[in-house]
């Protein structure tokens, strides 16, 4: 007994070292970082016509252009999906928003206003 008084600390650190642990060869390897989306026409406060001619490009660093999976909705409705879209949108203020999600699923949005004129549905 006299001598697990004294052994007792070694046994501990045996006990807590992870035997499976195998050393890294060096390379940290990289986050997935989130996409990025840019609504390019129409721009944020426009005032325009229908049918609307909205475009967005989407990149990510891991996966390149995402541009055709952009999803577009107006007021939370979906409009379409892709790079550019042509929706009929009735006269007055909306908010447009262009989503996208890389092969990881992390998400990316970006949100105009504009005010259209005339035409729509």
């Amino acid at each position: 007994m006299a001598v697990l008084k004294y052994l007792w600390p070694l046994i501990f650190l045996v006990g807590c070292y992870d035997l499976d642990y195998e050393p890294s060869d060096g390379v940290i390897q990289d986050q997935n970082e989130p996409p990025v989306v840019v609504i390019e026409t129409p721009e944020n406060g426009a005032t325009a016509t229908s049918p609307l001619v909205v475009t967005g490009v989407a990149t990510d660093k891991e996966d390149g252009d995402l541009s055709s999976g952009i999803v577009w909705k107006a007021d939370g409705t979906l409009i379409g999906v892709g790079a550019s879209i042509s929706p009929e949108l009735t006269v007055g203020d909306h908010t447009l928003v262009a989503s996208v999600a890389d092969s990881e699923g992390e998400l990316a949005s970006s949100e105009i206003t504009v005010t259209i004129t005339n035409g729509g549905t």
